[in-house]
């Protein structure tokens, strides 16, 4: 890359979603993606609701956000549950204070972004940026953080493998079409993503 082009992140800017117009928005963007294996809006509006920090919106300067990523704190009843296949996503309790300092868990519900910009960097300046705003302002406060998700599909699989996810359970083992992926953090992790240095 030249010295003088600009970073790939710098695009782009990542936050907490705000507004329930942005949250629907982002919605419909997901749904169109994922149908069926998607959380209804109402389970997705309470655990905004229940952790607003939990959800967060990528965009361009000035424009509608073009995709998002949930991130949630639950309490690790509802993660080793969801783990094991016993209970599925809409059952997971999100919960801002878990009660428990030395350890937290968080729940990635998936990353979305709209059709026109999955070619671009932005899911994986979107997971970066999450990541590094839970270290700096959340989960960080615990000593150690256990993140789990759900990939439905081989492109998600290859995503959280990429940033060091292992599958934890089968997706036989849970009864499920999906396996479980987990990654644990220490209160002195690196980045995220240890490779990429162009943002």
């Amino acid at each position: 890359m030249q010295k003088d082009e600009p970073r790939p992140c710098s695009r782009y800017t990542i936050s907490p979603t705000e507004t329930l117009a942005d949250l629907a928005r982002i919605y419909e963007i997901d749904r169109e993606a994922y149908g069926d294996d998607n959380v209804s809006f109402a389970v997705l509006r309470d655990w905004w609701q229940s952790a607003p920090h939990g959800h967060f919106n990528i965009r361009k300067s000035g424009s509608a956000p073009i995709g998002a990523l949930g991130i949630w704190p639950v309490t690790r009843e509802s993660f080793d549950l969801l783990a094991r296949g016993r209970i599925t996503e809409e059952g997971v309790v999100v919960a801002e204070d878990c009660g428990d300092t030395e350890e937290r868990w968080l729940y990635l519900s998936g990353i979305v972004i709209a059709p026109h910009a999955r070619k671009t960097p932005a899911s994986f300046c979107l997971l970066r940026g999450v990541f590094d705003y839970w270290r700096r302002h959340q989960a960080f406060q615990a000593m150690r953080w256990h993140v789990g998700a759900v990939p439905i599909t081989r492109a998600g699989e290859r995503l959280l493998a990429r940033y060091g996810f292992a599958l934890s359970v089968l997706a036989h083992d849970r009864n499920s079409p999906y396996p479980f992926s987990q990654r644990e953090f220490g209160a002195s992790s690196e980045s995220l993503d240890k490779e990429d240095k162009r943002s």
